[in-house]
């Protein structure tokens, strides 16, 4: 449809359960697999990643972040996860839940 009508389509989709399962609870490809064909047919794949979710709700420690994943507590990890057009990685952003705004 993107490609008939030349243009860019956005998709939101909620991931597995398996997330939850990880230690890390970093979204990764595998955990789209139950919504179709989303991984297959996207060209890019964006997930962000607020480990200050998992802290609040106790299920993950501030510690743990620092230490293995380097982020703090307020960052948000914008991982490029799949990207046909280019390089895949990380960056990082600042989440104000006040305003719902993403900041570098």
């Amino acid at each position: 449809l993107a490609k008939k009508l030349d243009m860019t389509i956005f998709l939101l989709s909620q991931l597995s359960r398996e997330v939850e399962k990880r230690k890390d609870k970093v979204p990764t490809l595998a955990d789209l697999r139950s919504s179709g064909d989303i991984e297959q047919d996207s060209d890019m794949v964006i997930f962000l990643y607020r480990p200050a979710y998992y802290i609040e709700k106790g299920s993950l420690e501030a510690s743990y972040v620092s230490q293995n994943l380097g982020l703090e507590q307020d960052q948000t990890a914008i991982i490029i996860d799949k990207n046909r057009g280019g390089a895949s990685g990380r960056t990082i952003a600042y989440f104000e839940g006040k305003h719902y705004k993403f900041s570098e």
